[in-house]
């Protein structure tokens, strides 16, 4: 073999050697890009768990003081319907 040849050789397993490490390279980004990105979803949920669980605290809250109001307004037409239901009778 000539000195050329060798020469190539050389070079074409470096290429190979550098071409297997690019590709380990490249799908050790991916696995991280993947992880990081499972990590991203989880983060999300875990928020959105938390914000569905303040609302829905929220909206309780809003429901009970909302139907106490309605008692409350019923009580005072009731009281109101019936004064004038006794004014009407005696007046």
């Amino acid at each position: 073999m000539n000195f050329f040849c060798l020469i190539r050789k050389e070079a074409h397993r470096e290429f190979r050697r550098l071409y297997h490490l690019e590709e380990k390279r490249r799908q050790q980004l991916l696995n991280r890009h993947e992880y990081e990105i499972d990590e991203q979803r989880q983060e999300f949920r875990h928020k959105r768990e938390e914000l569905i669980k303040k609302y829905d605290f929220e909206l309780q809250t809003i429901e009970q003081k909302q139907k106490i109001e309605i008692e409350r307004e019923n009580v005072l037409l009731t009281n109101e319907y019936n004064k004038k239901l006794k004014q009407i009778r005696f007046g």
